[in-house]
C-alpha cells in the first residue's frame, strides 16, 4: 500500500486544529463581531441568547400559565397564553408532533419563536407566556412566521397594558 504510485498518508484532524487560525465568532446583541487569537480553540459566545431566566422550565410552570392564564390572543398558526409574573417575561413553547411531524420543522419554527420573543420590544415585562403552535405553521416562511408572531406581540401587549390601566 505504501508503494502505490501517488498514496499520501491523510492528515489528523488533531493536526488541522494546530495550523488552523485560532479566530473565534463571538455573537453580540447588536453585531457579529471577531475575537481573533482566542485563548480558547472553542467558539465564544455572549452570554446574550436565550437563557434559563427567559424560559418556562418545568410542569409546574406551564400548568400555571394554562390553567390561570389571564390574557389570550391567538391567530391560525398560534395560541399564546400569558399570565401576570413576579419574574421577567418568560417563555413556553409547545409544539405537537401532530400538528408538525418533522423535527426539522418544529425546531425551526421553535427557533424563529424564541428570536422573536428575545427581539420583540412589544412584550411586556413581567408576563409568563405559552405559545402553542397550531397545524400548517410549518408551510409558512419564515417571514410569514415572524409577521404572525410581531402581530400577536403587539396584540398581547396592548391587552396587557389595558388591563393594567383598568386596575390602576
Amino acid at each position: 500500500m505504501g508503494s502505490e504510485r501517488g498514496w499520501q498518508p491523510k492528515a489528523a484532524a488533531w493536526c488541522l486544529r494546530d495550523v488552523a487560525p485560532k479566530v473565534a465568532l463571538v455573537y453580540l446583541p447588536d453585531r457579529l463581531d471577531f475575537c481573533a487569537q482566542s485563548e480558547n480553540w472553542e467558539c465564544t459566545v455572549a452570554n446574550s441568547g436565550f437563557t434559563k431566566a427567559l424560559r418556562l422550565q418545568n410542569a409546574s410552570e406551564f400548568e400555571a400559565v394554562f390553567s390561570r392564564n389571564r390574557f389570550k390572543v391567538s391567530n391560525r398558526y398560534f395560541l399564546i397564553l400569558a399570565l401576570p409574573s413576579d419574574h421577567c417575561s418568560r417563555l413556553g413553547i409547545v409544539v405537537a408532533k401532530k400538528n408538525i411531524a418533522k423535527a426539522v420543522q418544529r425546531n425551526r419554527v421553535k427557533r424563529l419563536i424564541r428570536e422573536s420573543f428575545r427581539l420583540s420590544a412589544e412584550i411586556p415585562e413581567g408576563l409568563d407566556i405559552v405559545v402553542l403552535v397550531r397545524k400548517g405553521v410549518d408551510k409558512l416562511a419564515n417571514d410569514d412566521i415572524r409577521r404572525n408572531l410581531q402581530r400577536l406581540w403587539l396584540d398581547l401587549a396592548s391587552r396587557s397594558n389595558s388591563a393594567a390601566n383598568k386596575a390602576s
